[in-house]
């Protein structure tokens, strides 16, 4: 199996995931694993089947169909640092489509192989004779074709101008190898989940309630008033259902009852949401809804958009609200994460955020998250943080000078994939970067 590993091969039936644990096991909805039968079946076209992408297993790299090792093909490599350099995959598809071979008493020549069909052989021939161009490992190497870079440059530029939203800031300074295949390239990864379970959607869900929400109060006085929460509440039926008329949301037709769930959750979260909003932003003006703002900082651009921005109600100042459904880092963590202590969490997007504001004349006093599934705020700057001006000072010249080190790096074709837990990734068979 080309490119696979027993650890990721994974058979499993999950009847309604979206069930709650107690009720699955009410309803007999038991989960079903039946990745080791999978495997048993696979293993019947060989003696000891392994398979090529094994990442970093602690045999090392191996390969498919146990007839490869039989016949000699296939043995540990002799030199330790050659097999740091040898990609296993380029000998299985050597050993899949060219040698002449004697399996028993039989000989398969480079012409009958029976390993491949041959719709799969002409297509596999195909993207070898496209593919035998110079090799380059971008995983350690510069991008040294001119035109590529360029052509990468404008990708990202607008007017002409190399520009970075926060969230793809962080996306390159985690790695920029996927920086590249997602946000140049467009590559995605494609699920076929029968569950509905898509975090991503869900997130535009709730941000859409919160804004339609903030609309309505925005039309009417402006601002919060606890005497008015009996009238908040009508206006969460109305806004649970414009929120799940989304166009992204009626493309994934999620089943009905996972609809049903996502709707009760959603009435749940407002409610709770109202409350916390009158308890820490009774009085303040509503300033800006989903502002989008550009900074710029020499010949780059930072672009992006304000979920919320409120004025006190004393106009000393402002709050931005970034609402997360996901979760945001502890408080030493963020400490060290503004500090640059910490490289699996690069910290741009609030400082980013308050460079906008900024840039669009809101002077910040706080900066928060809106927690969604904890019903929660976690402020980052000012009041009730436990960050100094200081440290805000630092984010920022942290945002600028990433700014330019990131364009600087584009230019000069500098995708390197940096050394890291890369289990998860989708672009693992891609970049290979963890494969020896």
């Amino acid at each position: 199996i080309v490119q696979c590993s027993q650890a990721n091969t994974q058979v499993r039936h999950a009847p309604f995931e979206w069930v709650r644990e107690d009720l699955k096991e009410a309803l007999h909805l038991k989960e079903s694993d039946l990745s080791q039968r999978f495997l048993e079946l696979y293993a019947v076209s060989g003696e000891g089947v392994r398979f090529s992408y094994s990442i970093e297993s602690r045999s090392g790299a191996e390969l498919p169909a146990g007839w490869f090792v039989a016949s000699g093909d296939v043995k540990p490599a002799e030199d330790r640092e050659e097999a740091k350099t040898l990609d296993p995959l380029e000998i299985e598809k050597e050993l899949w489509l060219f040698r002449e071979e004697r399996i028993g008493e039989k000989e398969y020549s480079t012409t009958d192989r029976w390993t491949l069909l041959p719709h799969q052989r002409e297509g596999a021939l195909r993207y070898l004779e496209r593919s035998r161009g110079e090799r380059l490992d971008m995983t350690r190497q510069n991008l040294r074709s001119e035109r590529i870079r360029k052509a990468i440059l404008d990708q990202i530029s607008q007017d002409g101008v190399p520009t970075f939203s926060p969230t793809g800031l962080e996306s390159f300074d985690l790695c920029p190898l996927q920086f590249l295949f997602e946000k140049v390239l467009g590559l995605n990864e494609e699920l076929f989940d029968l569950w509905f379970q898509d975090f991503a959607l869900e997130g535009s869900v709730f941000h859409e309630a919160f804004r339609l929400f903030y609309r309505n109060i925005q039309k009417g006085a402006g601002f919060l008033c606890r005497k008015d929460k009996e009238k908040y509440l009508k206006l969460i039926p109305g806004v649970v259902k414009e929120a799940l008329s989304l166009p992204a949301l009626r493309e994934k037709r999620p089943f009905f009852p996972v609809f049903k769930a996502l709707e009760q959750e959603l009435q749940e979260k407002i409610t709770a949401f109202i409350e916390v909003e009158l308890q820490e932003f009774e009085g303040w003006r509503i300033a800006a809804l989903e502002q989008e703002g550009t900074y710029q900082e020499g010949e780059v651009a930072l672009r992006g958009r304000i979920d919320r921005i409120s004025e006190s109600p004393g106009k000393e100042g402002f709050c931005l609200v970034d609402y997360k459904t996901g979760r945001v880092v502890g408080k030493k963590k963020l400490k060290a994460a503004v500090r640059g202590e910490d490289p699996q969490y690069p910290f741009y997007q609030i400082p980013s955020y308050v460079l906008l504001a900024e840039s669009l004349g809101f002077p910040i006093l706080r900066a928060a998250y809106y927690l969604v599934k904890d019903t929660t705020y976690r402020v980052v700057f000012g009041e009730g943080s436990n960050l100094s001006e200081e440290d805000l000072e630092l984010s920022l010249e942290r945002v600028k000078k990433a700014l330019t080190d990131t364009t600087n790096k584009v230019k000069s074709g500098s995708f390197h994939s940096p050394a890291q837990d890369c289990r998860y990734c989708a672009f693992r068979s891609l970049c290979r970067r963890k494969y020896h």
